[in-house]
């Protein structure tokens, strides 16, 4: 028996971004638009607590699981910077990525696993 005062609970928004669907972003837009499920429900707050693995997550009625981890290395040019995006427009590193690859978060350190 799971005991409710020490299960870990996190966000919808965060939990559909550890699970490498996609950025808490765009994972708030989605939930904000209706198109996220908990359990056959919809769900519109982004913050809703969620207990994973127990809840089932579905975005536009696919059933989300776990992607699997891929790490990827570079060897960072001069120049380019490590962020998604730069107000001063300078090239960034997932501008170096292949076009089409998945979503590709930042590596945490090894934290939060």
């Amino acid at each position: 028996m799971v005991d409710v005062k020490t299960e870990k609970r996190i966000g919808l928004a965060r939990a559909l971004s550890k699970m490498g669907y996609c950025s808490r972003s765009k994972a708030t837009v989605l939930i904000r638009a209706g198109r996220v499920t908990r359990n056959g429900r919809i769900v519109r707050d982004p913050e809703c607590p969620i207990r994973l693995p127990q809840d089932r997550i579905e975005v536009d009625g696919v059933p989300l699981g776990n992607a699997p981890k891929i790490y990827l290395m570079m060897n960072k040019p001069r120049g380019v910077v490590t962020t998604a995006s730069d107000e001063k427009g300078r090239k960034t590193v997932y501008d170096l990525l292949e076009p089409g690859l998945a979503w590709v978060g930042p590596w945490a350190g090894g934290q939060g696993e």
